[in-house]
């Protein structure tokens, strides 16, 4: 009598096995999604520090658009740009493109001074 109530509970307990791997490789990308836009986030605020620093004798307009700049061409957007003494301090944002899940990483960098290596 068993064997009858039996039948079907391999196709049960396959549909949750899916459903636990399915659940475990979401869970994977989410986190390896939001650990990539982190480091991007990072590295667009570092560029953009570097550069602002390289300019920063030019002056905090120009050495700001530098870093406008070179955060766009990193995908990322300037949040703010303050450059004071040859010192640039910047905050970047790169949204995740699962935005709708974790949302944006900012990116925190200061650079400066910046010495002419041909003077």
């Amino acid at each position: 009598m068993n064997e009858h109530y039996e039948r079907g509970s391999g196709s049960i307990l396959m549909l949750m096995a899916i459903a636990i791997v399915a659940a475990v490789a979401g869970a994977v990308l989410v986190v390896s999604g939001g650990l990539d836009t982190r480091q991007r986030a990072q590295a667009a605020a570092d560029l953009s520090a570097i550069s602002a620093a390289a300019h920063a004798l030019d002056g905090p307009s120009s050495a700001c658009d530098r870093a406008k700049a070179v955060t766009q061409a990193n995908g990322a957007a300037l949040r703010s740009c303050v450059v004071v003494n040859g010192i640039a301090e910047i905050n970047v944002e790169v949204r995740s493109r699962l935005s709708w899940l974790i949302g944006s990483f900012i990116g925190r960098a200061r650079a400066g001074p910046v010495d002419d290596p041909f003077a």
